[in-house]
């Protein structure tokens, strides 16, 4: 999954739990090249063409086109070959705070319930995630709102602790899921 930290002005961030992150550029990036030379895409112009493929995708929330799902792993897994962290688990503390989503790999609803309607049905507002370092704890919120019941909404909060497994991962462990509907929101 790709987020954004809210408060920062760095930005994407990315984060992709119980994986192995690159530590190396050993992954094929794009070159630019001139008349003379040919040098690597830079971190700012892969995050650039990530953005420019993440319009209109709804974060992945729904799905994605397969061609176009391929396309934004390729950005995501160059972006990630240029991570200078030796072993990015060790270094937790530098995705403590607020993050907000920009795509995910998981989906919240089948395509069934896609093409029944669901995603005219419920729409969906922010997705965040607070990483607690000191606790060790991910607490992710998802708002919506549902269409047809005039302003009535809410939002998903799911809260999970995290261990490290190694230097380059940590394990995710499910806590609790709470639906909150204040209402009219």
């Amino acid at each position: 999954m790709i987020v954004r930290r809210v408060s920062s002005p760095c930005p994407i961030a990315l984060l992709r739990c119980r994986s192995t992150l690159p530590t190396t550029a050993s992954r094929a990036s794009r070159l630019r090249c001139s008349s003379t030379t040919c040098l690597p895409e830079t971190k700012a112009e892969i995050e650039a063409r990530l953005k420019q493929a993440l319009v209109g995708v709804d974060r992945g929330v729904f799905g994605v086109q397969t061609a176009k799902k391929q396309a934004i792993h390729e950005l995501i897994e160059q972006l990630e070959a240029q991570n200078p962290l030796q072993d990015p688990a060790q270094h937790l503390e530098s995705v403590a705070g607020a993050w907000r989503l920009l795509y995910t790999t998981i989906a919240i609803t089948g395509a069934r319930k896609t093409k029944l309607g669901l995603r005219e049905f419920i729409k969906l507002g922010d997705f965040t995630q607070t990483i607690d370092t000191a606790a060790s704890l991910a607490i992710n919120e998802v708002q919506f709102k549902v269409a047809g019941l005039g302003t009535f909404g809410g939002a998903l909060t799911i809260t999970a602790s995290y261990a490290v497994v190694s230097p380059q991962r940590v394990d995710i462990t499910f806590q609790e899921a709470k639906l909150v509907s204040p209402g009219c929101i």
